[in-house]
């Protein structure tokens, strides 16, 4: 048996939906900081900094999710393929006398 090690975030449907939920409500208040007329620049710039972050954060989450997905897939066809070998073998080999 071969272990490749990998790197991967589980995370529960659930709590994904809370990190979005928080992750939505960050952004919006960033960007109501960096909109407002009385907002330094200084800050501003902080705000764009860490908006740029959470952004980048959010399209991770959603690439862990798009990866699962696919280890998903691919374990279903693994075992399509493993259920199709085993049919054509039985097909192919005629039955031994007992």
């Amino acid at each position: 048996m071969n272990v490749y090690p990998r790197r991967f975030v589980v995370v529960p449907a659930k709590k994904r939906e809370e990190l979005i939920k928080i992750l939505d409500d960050m952004i919006k208040r960033l960007l109501t900081l960096i909109s407002a007329r009385k907002t330094k620049t200084r800050v501003r710039l902080k705000a764009m900094t860490l908006l740029n972050e959470l952004i980048t954060t959010s399209y991770r989450m959603i690439r862990d999710e798009e990866i699962e997905e696919l280890e998903r897939e691919t374990e279903k066809l693994e075992k399509e393929a493993k259920r199709t070998q085993t049919k054509n073998n039985a097909e192919e080999e005629p039955a031994k006398p007992a």
